[in-house]
């Protein structure tokens, strides 16, 4: 899903299906194009802590692919 958002962000939500157990799990990741800063953000209300930020958007989603086990994890012992 693609869309605009104000100050001219650009905002893409991507479903990321957790399927390393059952049952499978779907978390929406939101990114967002900071144009102050220059960087792509991630962030997510499924996953709490996911805050991620780069300045290039393959970058960002390698890095949101990584981060998202060990939140999910960190987050079941707490």
């Amino acid at each position: 899903m693609a869309g605009f958002i104000a100050g001219a962000h650009k905002l893409y939500s991507v479903n990321i299906i957790h399927m390393e157990e059952m049952p499978i799990m779907e978390y929406v990741i939101t990114f967002t194009w900071d144009d102050d800063a220059g960087v792509w953000i991630a962030t997510s209300d499924d996953i709490p802590g996911l805050v991620l930020e780069s300045g290039s958007f393959d970058a960002l989603i390698e890095r949101t692919r990584f981060a998202i086990p060990e939140l999910l994890e960190l987050n079941a012992a707490t």
